[in-house]
């Protein structure tokens, strides 16, 4: 496993993190989902080969042991009657995969699928009343059986644009829409920091917030500085940091870490830094780059005496 996603799984480990993409993602900021109703759960899943038939010659099955990055439980209590329970997977990628739906569309039936023989077991263990048709017998399944829906979200933390497919359509040529439409497609549930307007990010309440912000503005330093001015939490914890700062190559002295936060004014101030070398080895300095300078030395200033406030930074 790399740095990235080493830091990325322990970050996204954090129950509260957890349920702030989740309730970004179903529930469009609402606080849905509370980080002590999340459970753990294996995240790893079986597939069951079958032989294969090659040159006359048949293979044994084999198995496959297959790994989500996260996978978790948790009860959303909506009234007095109503209770639901999700399954949560996350797979987090520092790159693009190029066949993903594919990819969670198989964890996802692998899931389910467990979830059948989990009940026909639970059926036979109890001793409950025998399958009253030939249907509940063969599947294990009783008719008033329910699964637990399954919800698998994809996390990007590369600051360029996602160019994989979407769906499970993207990845066919499917030209005639009267095939098209009988065609079962998978669509990939995807967080990507490019595609984030600000009101978006603004429903997010946790660091993730600053991690997909930082991110997104990464390679622009007049964005990063719009975003910095106007996000003033800039005390961000350990985790989040290593984030940003595997992911954007920002330099974070982490030995200087305060009750397990980082300052970040230290990062925008690298940030400077660097563009006002860049600027004076180029040759492209000029009143613009000056004036960008005074508005991130402002800022730095501002953020560290704790007066940080949108309307303190001048535009």
């Amino acid at each position: 496993m790399s740095i990235a996603d080493t830091v990325t799984k322990q970050y996204l480990q954090d129950n509260e993190v957890f349920s702030d993409v989740f309730n970004y993602q179903l529930f469009d900021g609402e606080q849905v989902i509370h980080p002590e109703d999340l459970t753990e759960l294996d995240p790893s899943e079986m597939l069951v080969m079958s032989g294969r038939s090659t040159r006359g010659k048949q293979s044994k099955p084999g198995t496959r042991n297959l790994f989500r990055d996260l996978m978790k439980n948790t009860v959303i209590r909506r009234d007095q009657h109503a209770v639901y329970r999700l399954n949560l997977g996350t797979e987090l990628q520092t790159n693009v995969h190029y066949a993903m739906p594919v990819r969670n569309q198989m964890y996802d039936a692998i899931d389910y699928y467990d979830q059948i023989e989990q009940t026909a077991k639970r059926h036979r263990r109890e001793n409950n009343p025998p399958a009253s048709s030939s249907g509940e017998f063969l599947s294990g399944f009783r008719k008033e059986d329910k699964l637990i829906p399954v919800f698998t979200l994809t996390i990007y933390f590369g600051s360029d644009p996602w160019d994989g497919p979407l769906c499970l359509h993207d990845m066919m040529e499917l030209r005639d829409p009267r095939m098209k439409q009988h065609i079962q497609n998978y669509r990939l549930n995807l967080i990507e920091p490019s595609t984030l307007s600000k009101d978006e990010l603004q429903k997010f309440q946790t660091s993730f917030r600053e991690v997909m912000g930082y991110i997104k503005y990464s390679k622009n330093a007049d964005e990063l500085l719009a975003f910095t001015k106007d996000n003033p939490r800039m005390l961000l914890e350990v985790s989040a940091a290593r984030v940003i700062g595997t992911m954007t190559g920002t330099d974070i002295s982490y030995e200087e870490a305060k009750e397990g936060r980082i300052d970040m004014c230290k990062a925008i101030e690298d940030l400077m830094r660097t563009s006002e070398e860049q600027g004076h080895i180029e040759g492209k300095r000029d009143g613009r780059n000056e004036e960008r300078a005074k508005i991130l030395t402002s800022l730095v200033q501002l953020v560290k005496e704790g007066r940080m406030r949108a309307e303190d930074v001048a535009e």
